[in-house]
């Protein structure tokens, strides 16, 4: 289904970016905290527009020559500098249960991928479900709660919920699962009035009281609208809209899209929050500024932080931290 989730109205463009994603980048020693190090450095203003930029890889942005990161990575840096930086360098809880809901989006995201790479054959989920259980079944840990026969079941049901649900809608798709510059869209189509993205979005269970909720939060998220930004780069076309496939797998598969028009306002709005952001990344990767903690980050209402410990018991010390914590591998 097409929605806006119980007729929200569309928030105001002055709202805040969201969260999540990880990615790499470079000169990311941690660094202790220096306060005797000099203020921040402000991106240059005076944006009117995002239209008629050059094209753009990982580097400077076109407006301002500052350094611009993976719209992922700047996700995590939004949430908490500090914690960013545990999760590049691959730090997680010692003895953490495994879980499988990563495992789910990743092999439910490549099948579906590999159905659009196939989407005018008669049955796409003909070739997109082996991708997927392939995928499950390399990633599956033997757990007593999660049985390798159940996770299957749920990939299958939720991979033709996807389908069924019809994202290109018909249009032509330009582009599956591939890089552009620092971002990478699951797919992009060109519909009559102009470019749409679609990022998918799989969920184990999202209770139905908080679904439209947290749809709504992808209106103000900061990928989002980075995907927007990008993808007009390239294209030197304007993105009509940009959007959420969101995939529920538990109790019952449910398949919702959920489209954030793009303006030039809001795009050119964000566009100035983003090189600021891109400025201060930078100016703490290079020493300019100290890496703060961001503690409303530290407990939220989805709970503690996993690096709760590493800041508020062991004081960001590695050699302490090595008592709670491990360098795994992504």
């Amino acid at each position: 289904m097409l929605m806006r989730p119980g007729g929200t109205p569309t928030p105001s463009p002055w709202g805040l970016p969201g969260v999540p994603g990880v990615e790499p980048s470079p000169g990311d020693a941690m660094k202790p905290l220096n306060l005797d190090k000099p203020s921040c450095t402000p991106a240059s203003t005076g944006i009117g527009t995002t239209s008629g930029s050059s094209r753009l890889g990982d580097g400077p942005s076109a407006h301002t020559g500052v350094h611009m990161y993976s719209p992922s990575s700047m996700a995590d840096w939004i949430r908490c500098p500090v914690y960013a930086q545990y999760t590049r360098e691959h730090w997680v809880p010692r003895d953490r249960p495994w879980t499988p809901h990563m495992l789910l989006g990743i092999a439910i995201g490549d099948g579906l991928s590999e159905c659009y790479r196939h989407w005018d054959d008669p049955n796409p989920p003909e070739y997109g479900l082996p991708v997927a259980l392939k995928v499950l079944e390399a990633g599956y840990q033997e757990t007593s709660e999660w049985t390798l026969a159940g996770l299957t079941k749920l990939v299958t049901r939720g991979l033709q919920a996807a389908v069924e649900e019809d994202a290109p809608r018909g249009h032509p798709i330009l582009r599956i699962d591939e890089s552009i510059g620092v971002s990478r869209p699951d797919l992009i189509c060109r519909a009559p009035d102009g470019l749409e993205i679609i990022d998918t979005k799989i969920s184990l269970t999202v209770d139905a009281r908080y679904r439209a909720q947290r749809l709504a939060e992808y209106d103000t998220d900061f990928k989002t609208w980075h995907y927007a930004w990008e993808v007009e780069q390239f294209y030197g076309e304007p993105v009509a809209r940009t959007g959420i496939h969101q995939i529920i797998l538990s109790p019952r598969p449910v398949s919702t899209l959920y489209p954030v028009p793009v303006t030039r306002e809001r795009l050119a709005f964000w566009l100035r929050m983003a090189e600021q952001l891109w400025q201060d990344r930078g100016d703490e990767d290079a020493g300019r500024c100290p890496r703060i903690p961001r503690m409303a980050s530290c407990h939220t209402k989805y709970g503690l932080c996993d690096f709760y410990a590493a800041c508020h018991e062991f004081g960001g010390d590695p050699g302490r931290m090595g008592a709670y914590y491990e360098r795994g591998e992504r």
